[in-house]
């Protein structure tokens, strides 16, 4: 049943809800009179944590998160190994995430009551680091600064193209375009190596070895 944690003087601390019962004693007389109090409490306790439902947990960077609650009311808060990342909405969004925002997440509700979710944990893998090497000729604009330009010396005979960075390799390039439709040619390999026979646009994408791909553009063009 009911029962006081502590006294202190007049003051007693209680931690279950009840009907208490307090005697006081005049010692002089030897007189006393008792009352009773009853204590509410929430008998609920603390509501249940939120849980967390992520769409993945595992990403390569530049993806987009979404980790969406089940449980929990306003006002909450999500926090990032321990810190307070602004977003105060059920659903976490986290768009393009990169390397600094990998880590422990929790969604703390607060209120009369405070709880904490199970934490989510995201890793971000990085994309692949892409190279571009042309022997017969030069190159301008490289990997990961825009459309690289290759200009190769004519005619295109045993010109290739070396890419590296990754552990798969795919080529795609225009070979024409009739009646508003494009043939292409896709060609993929592990070493990079891609013979080069015509001028025109092409896009690379490299797959590294955590499964991440990264795809660049260029052109290719003759004097």
């Amino acid at each position: 049943g009911p029962s006081i944690v502590s006294t202190a003087g007049n003051l007693a601390t209680v931690n279950v809800g009840g009907t208490y019962s307090v005697t006081v004693l005049n010692p002089a007389n030897g007189c006393f009179a008792t009352n009773t109090v009853s204590v509410s409490s929430d008998l609920g306790g603390a509501p249940p944590a939120p849980t967390l439902s992520a769409s993945s947990s595992v990403v390569c960077a530049g993806a987009t998160i979404m980790v969406v609650t089940t449980g929990g009311v306003a006002p909450m808060q999500w926090y990032l190994n321990g810190q307070p990342i602004g977003q105060t909405s059920a659903t976490l969004t986290l768009g393009g995430v990169q390397a600094a925002q990998a880590g422990s997440y929790v969604l703390v509700v607060s209120g009369a009551c405070s709880v904490t979710s199970a934490p989510f944990s995201l890793t971000v893998n990085p994309l692949p680091t892409v190279t571009i090497l042309v022997p017969q000729g030069s190159m301008v604009n490289g990997p990961g600064t825009g459309t690289a330009t290759i200009t190769l010396p004519t005619p295109l005979t045993g010109v290739a193209m070396q890419a590296s960075g990754g552990m798969s390799y795919e080529r795609l390039i225009i070979i024409d375009r009739i009646n508003g439709f494009e043939i292409r040619q896709a060609d993929q390999n592990t070493d990079g190596i891609f013979n080069v026979n015509r001028p025109g646009p092409f896009r690379l994408t490299v797959t590294g070895q955590n499964g991440c791909k990264r795809t660049v553009e260029g052109v290719i063009q003759t004097p």
